[in-house]
């Protein structure tokens, strides 16, 4: 038989049958009204397990994609149909356990995958058309997180094939249209609670993560990514755009960077996957920096901004956090005192305060980065401070200005001749 010799040719024919089927299925009830839509849902069911029968006897996906494509589309051309959305919805559940079944049997994560689009879509474009309880709707989504959880993980654990970064990222996305729908249905009717609904999803997806570890006895890098990256997702979106107040987001923002900072530190083996985190901490604080930066604010903020930053560089050795300290630091004194002179003499002062920590810990570069602070400084007396001074003040200001850059320069000297000496 040709089934024998070649296969994959061999399932064209029956799966053509399968589309003649179902064109014939859904003539006959749109077009000449040979059956009613209860038994061209009866018929759909009936072509879609002879689908999923056919590509296992033939070994092709081809099928099982026809079979999804028929089941969850058969509502949507059954112009009859009947049912209430509860059905409609014990449907849908009906198909996502026969693919997510089908699928670990099968060996093909794909399936079950194409089916959690189907059936978040599918429902989701429903009910926008129809008046459907949010509570219905909110059940029936949840429904299939779980469903499609545990399909993964079993597929996991029969087959003992953990997630890999490239299989993870193929779950993300049909994580993150789950969350968006369940999200937008609960924002419009019970806005208090959707951030603490959005947490607990992500309390389940951490135990289906760490249960899949532990049944399978087996780490999974992509698992851990999926977790990060829904975490990621969660804090940020319902924990921190959601529920944190304007006033309160730059403080937070302070106390979520360090706090990453130690974890990643404490989790060395776990930086492939939690990147994402990085990326969402990173916008945090840059975002709430410049706020700092460009609006005016407690001046203490600009302080505490300042020390991260210096305490970032002091861990990775970046210049460009040094530079960017320096000048959230700059900023912060001039919210703090309003006295101009002042403001030029707590320059100085921090100017003068990196040179002489820079000799005390032979710092070349932190020593370098004070001739930026030194230079505006000089720029700010002579062209801001002195500006329409009288006389006397001028020559005051140059004084100070003049003893300021001279003690500052035998201080970088003296820190130059150490560092090379040290070198030497």
């Amino acid at each position: 038989m040709m089934r024998d010799t070649d296969r994959r040719y061999a399932g064209l024919l029956p799966g053509a049958g399968i589309v003649v089927l179902f064109l014939t299925i859904y003539g006959s009830h749109l077009s000449y009204h040979l059956i009613d839509a209860r038994a061209a849902g009866a018929a759909v069911v009936v072509v879609c397990l002879a689908s999923l029968w056919l590509g296992e006897l033939f070994e092709s996906d081809l099928y099982a994609l026809f079979a999804v494509i028929g089941s969850y589309s058969a509502p949507f051309l059954l112009a009859e149909f009947q049912g209430s959305f509860t059905d409609l919805a014990i449907y849908y559940s009906a198909w996502s356990v026969t693919f997510s079944v089908f699928s670990v049997f099968g060996g093909q994560r794909a399936i079950y995958l194409i089916a959690l689009y189907a059936a978040l879509i599918g429902f989701d474009v429903f009910a926008r058309n129809g008046a459907v309880a949010w509570v219905t709707i909110v059940s029936f989504q949840a429904v299939q997180f779980v469903i499609f959880g545990v399909a993964a993980m079993t597929f996991s654990i029969r087959h003992k094939s953990p997630m890999d970064a490239n299989v993870a990222a193929l779950h993300l996305p049909p994580l993150v249209l789950f969350y968006a729908l369940q999200y937008y249905v609960l924002k419009q009717h019970v806005p208090a609670a959707a951030p603490w609904i959005a947490v607990a999803s992500l309390v389940a997806l951490l135990l289906l993560v760490v249960m899949t570890r532990i049944m399978s006895k087996r780490p999974s890098p992509g698992g851990e990514f999926l977790a990060w990256a829904y975490a990621t997702l969660v804090l940020f979106h319902a924990g921190y755009i959601e529920s944190v107040p304007a006033q309160w987001a730059p403080w937070v923002a302070a106390i979520v960077a360090p706090l990453v900072a130690w974890v990643s530190l404490r989790r060395p083996d776990s930086r492939s996957t939690m990147w994402p985190l990085w990326v969402a901490a990173g916008f945090v604080f840059v975002a709430n920096l410049l706020r700092i930066l460009f609006t005016p604010g407690p001046p203490v903020l600009g302080f505490v901004y300042a020390l991260l930053l210096y305490a970032g560089y002091a861990l990775t050795r970046r210049k460009p956090l040094l530079y960017v300290a320096h000048l959230t630091a700059m900023v912060a004194a001039l919210h703090l005192l309003h006295d101009h002179f002042l403001q030029s003499v707590a320059w100085g002062l921090l100017a003068l305060g990196c040179l002489g920590l820079s000799l005390a810990r032979r710092d070349r570069d932190l020593g370098q980065s004070s001739l930026f602070v030194f230079g505006a400084t000089a720029a700010k007396v002579l062209l801001y401070d002195l500006s329409g001074a009288p006389p006397i003040a001028r020559i005051i200001g140059l004084v100070v200005l003049g003893v300021t850059f001279y003690v500052g320069g035998l201080l970088y000297r003296k820190t130059a001749l150490v560092v090379e000496t040290r070198a030497a």
